[in-house]
């Protein structure tokens, strides 16, 4: 800079100092900056360092805001679900009762690199739903948006430590469709204080009968599995009943459910008469 001394290969324009020197009758370009300061610690630079270009000092990053609920989903039931993306797949590191919870635990989990071991160490039980006096284990597969979602159930149990070491042993396996047990109350289905029979041929539910007991349904069911489901060559057993007739009101008609023809949602129930029944 002209007229200060110390100054030298140092150029103001425009509010920028530049350093630079002509060396064999050409401009050797270092670097620019906007304080007098930077500037002299570039020529210093230059001059020990023959006059190369001054290397470009890179801005440090700005991040954005963590997200405070980060890995954090709240499910359908009220609970607060962690889940986290690993190598391309996602686990679920437990469900908890209040946000607080899955706040604590999400932040243990990270200070400890998420540990898979110990994904459900600390939660309340997962894929478990209690059901009256027992606890159900449940797990559900599909898409809910593409229609295709349906729940499996791996068995019933007496105490919640009998269904988190079912749930372990499912979530070990991979939730194998092997490992779901046969439905005892399979073609069974209960109806406010009774139990009907009900059984799908081509895609067409068919009902045999309402019973006031779950034996004798249970009974008639493995009677009409026995015939294939042939309701002419069953020979019933309301009719070696000493205490007259199982049913409610005696054998019902069975019934046949039908679509709507158009494909839309609603739907209307035909009952058809298959074989005369005294009462």
């Amino acid at each position: 800079m002209k007229g200060i001394s110390g100054t030298e290969n140092i150029y103001y324009k425009n509010g920028y100092y530049t350093v630079s020197k002509v060396i064999n009758g050409l401009t050797c370009y270092v670097g620019n900056c906007k304080t007098l300061i930077q500037a002299l610690m570039i020529r210093d630079w230059a001059e020990q360092n023959n006059w190369k270009k001054y290397p470009k000092i890179k801005p440090i990053p700005k991040h954005k805001p963590c997200n405070p609920l980060r890995n954090i989903q709240k499910t359908q039931s009220n609970k607060f679900t962690i889940r986290k993306s690993i190598n391309y797949k996602t686990y679920s590191f437990g469900s908890y009762n209040t946000l607080e919870e899955a706040l604590k635990f999400r932040d243990y989990f990270e200070r400890n690199n998420w540990p898979l071991t110990e994904r459900f160490k600390y939660s309340t039980p997962e894929f478990i739903q209690k059901v009256g006096d027992k606890f159900k284990v449940e797990k559900s597969f599909g898409n809910r948006v593409k229609g295709n979602r349906k729940r499996y159930s791996y068995g019933t149990y007496d105490t919640l430590e009998e269904a988190i070491q079912r749930r372990d042993e499912c979530i070990k396996n991979d939730w194998s469709r092997e490992l779901i047990p046969d439905n005892p109350l399979k073609y069974i289905r209960k109806n406010g204080n009774s139990y009907c029979i009900q059984h799908k041929e081509n895609g067409v539910a068919e009902y045999y009968g309402t019973f006031s007991c779950l034996d004798d349904a249970l009974k008639e069911r493995d009677l009409l599995i026995s015939c294939d489901w042939d309701y002419d060559a069953l020979e019933s057993i309301d009719e070696t009943q000493s205490d007259g007739l199982k049913f409610i009101e005696g054998k019902k008609a069975k019934g046949f459910h039908y679509k709507h023809p158009n494909g839309i949602n609603d739907a209307y129930w035909f009952n058809k008469v298959i074989r005369e029944v005294d009462y």
